[in-house]
């Protein structure tokens, strides 16, 4: 990651960056923003802030209170672009070109190891539903989404729950649905350490807040779901870093492969 902890910027000063931090969380509370200074000002602190969230390690009110807008499902995406580079893409469309890309293999791969879970299947079954290419490769992108967890036999609720379920016991950072199940869901929220950072209408959009939020805030892979977020970073999203792949994950990559 070219800006995992960037230098300050030529132009800014601790003044300066302190004016910007005090004019954003003004513009904040405003009901009309002006969102492209906004992104001035957050380009211009990128510095401060990773140094605060990684050299600090400050406990979430701490950043919130600092930085309010970073808590913004547009936001935290457009952050994990600040710390990938001026050339990167965006996360949105990374995980959407990966999982369209993956996805139908993903399914196969899903039916010839008889994997399924209620989301998983309710998700296939949307499938024959759709009526033209582009709404059916973003059924095919949400179907996978559920599909590669059940391929490493790690469980979805690690990272989705719904309305009626207990949050007590799941990982500091997951996505939570409005609805019982996945078909009656209208909103998904994303959570870090029980505070909202960010929520939508769709589940792909609040994916990449959720996938985005592990760099954003330098959170470790929670075991549990490790070895979905692995593949998701290497193969989806095609990030690489010195780590090898786990032997099962590779088994399971070698099946995909085979079925694209």
């Amino acid at each position: 990651m070219v800006n995992y902890l960037p230098d300050k910027a030529p132009s800014e000063d601790t003044a300066s960056i302190s004016v910007h931090k005090e004019w954003m969380k003004t513009e904040k509370m405003k009901k009309k923003p002006n969102f492209e200074r906004v992104a001035v000002c957050m380009d211009a602190t990128l510095s401060h802030r990773r140094h605060l969230i990684i050299k600090d390690a400050a406990p979430l009110g701490t950043i919130k209170a600092e930085y309010p807008w970073l808590f913004d499902e547009d936001e935290i995406c457009k952050e994990f672009g600040r710390i990938q580079g001026p050339k990167s893409r965006g996360i949105k469309e990374l995980l959407k070109d990966g999982l369209q890309k993956y996805g139908d293999a993903v399914l196969k791969v899903c039916k010839l190891m008889n994997r399924t879970d209620p989301s998983f299947a309710w998700a296939v079954d949307q499938l024959p539903l759709q009526r033209n290419e582009d709404s059916k490769k973003d059924a095919t992108a949400v179907a996978a989404v559920f599909g590669i967890p059940l391929l490493f036999k790690e469980k979805i609720r690690s990272f989705l729950l719904f309305a009626d379920e207990n949050t007590e016991d799941t990982p500091a950072l997951f996505i939570k649905g409005n609805g019982s199940t996945l078909g009656e869901c209208t909103e998904f929220s994303v959570f870090l350490e029980g505070e909202e950072v960010g929520s939508c209408s769709h589940l792909l959009p609040a994916l990449s807040a959720y996938v985005a939020a592990y760099y954003v805030f330098n959170l470790a892979y929670p075991t549990a779901f490790k070895k979905t977020m692995a593949f998701f970073q290497k193969i989806i999203l095609n990030i690489q870093d010195n780590l090898k792949f786990d032997r099962s994950v590779l088994s399971i990559l070698e099946k995909i492969n085979q079925n694209l």
